[in-house]
């Protein structure tokens, strides 16, 4: 019955309606038959006329009254199944996902912990089997310049799409570590804000105490919730000022991120080199001209693995 409601509800429920109205309608222009009644009360002989319906006329009427009732029960069930069945499957889909990435992860975790250190597996399970996040579209921007106080600025700006790989809603909060020691630079964060993929406003997130900087950290005070299997767009924007005439500086993932591009702009006087890179996968120069060069991976880059990069006057050594 269970099947053929969801095989045929719909067929069924608007032929069930027009069956039901016509009957209704064409019941609803009868004839009225009637009959004399001749009874006796108190020795006298009294008539009486009975107006009645065809009997014919009040089955089919009882009867379109019914197939009506028979769609609109049909109509409740069949959406309450579909609804059921939806709601089933979203459960088993999630559980599936879930069953599947424990399968890849214990079969990955029983393949390399014979071949590797379980020291190092432990890390690798920590940073990426365990995972609640993945993080895309990573874009760095550089931008070098002379500030009004004739001081060389750094301003960084980081864009990523952070996607929630879990089945489950998971909160993040963001974390900037530096060394702000005031010596060789000073670091100044401007902001946070993030947006869902489709939408155009940004919603800002607000720094902590700037006290955190005696642990060479900053944290976003405010934490967002990231719905199951959907994602969101960060952008984060600091600035460091040198103390030299030359900016000597490194940057590096917190977290493992698929693909990446950097851009830098710097004045045209200066030149700008990227020293050492600890990527696991090469970064590459793909477009070079005066004041801007552009760099990109669209390989994987593991936590920790990052550059150093020397932006600094022409003709200087």
């Amino acid at each position: 019955m269970i099947d053929f409601i969801k095989k045929y509800s719909a067929i069924t429920i608007i032929l069930l309606f027009v069956i039901s109205i016509c009957l209704m309608y064409f019941t609803n222009q009868y004839d009225i038959s009637s009959k004399n009644l001749e009874l006796i009360k108190n020795g006298n002989i009294e008539q009486k006329t009975i107006w009645y319906l065809s009997n014919q006329t009040l089955l089919l009427n009882i009867l379109g009254i019914v197939v009506l009732n028979i769609a609109v029960a049909l109509f409740i069930s069949s959406f309450f199944l579909k609804y059921i069945e939806k709601s089933e499957k979203e459960s088993f889909y999630n559980k599936l996902q879930e069953f599947q990435k424990e399968t890849a992860k214990d079969a990955i975790k029983s393949v390399f912990e014979r071949v590797i250190d379980s020291n190092l597996f432990s890390v690798i399970e920590q940073d990426i089997l365990n995972a609640n996040f993945l993080r895309e579209n990573v874009q760095w921007d550089f931008d070098i310049y002379k500030n009004s106080n004739d001081k060389l600025e750094l301003k960084r700006t980081l864009t990523y799409h952070l996607k929630n790989i879990t089945t489950k809603d998971q909160e993040e909060t963001f974390t900037i570590l530096s060394s702000n020691n005031q010596i060789h630079s000073v670091i100044e964060f401007e902001s946070c804000k993030y947006k869902e993929i489709h939408e155009k406003d940004y919603k800002i997130l607000t720094f902590k105490d700037q006290e955190t900087n005696k642990k060479n950290s900053l944290e976003v005070s405010d934490k967002i919730d990231i719905k199951a299997n959907s994602e969101v767009q960060v952008v984060i924007v600091f600035k460091t000022i040198s103390m030299h005439e030359y900016i000597y500086e490194t940057h590096s993932s917190r977290f493992p991120i698929i693909g990446l591009n950097i851009t830098v702009n710097y004045p045209k006087d200066y030149e700008f080199e990227i020293v050492v890179q600890s990527f696991s996968n090469k970064l590459e120069e793909i477009s070079s001209s005066e004041g801007k060069k552009k760099f990109e991976t669209k390989k994987a880059i593991y936590k920790g693995q990052g550059i150093e990069f020397l932006c600094y006057k022409k003709g200087s050594e």
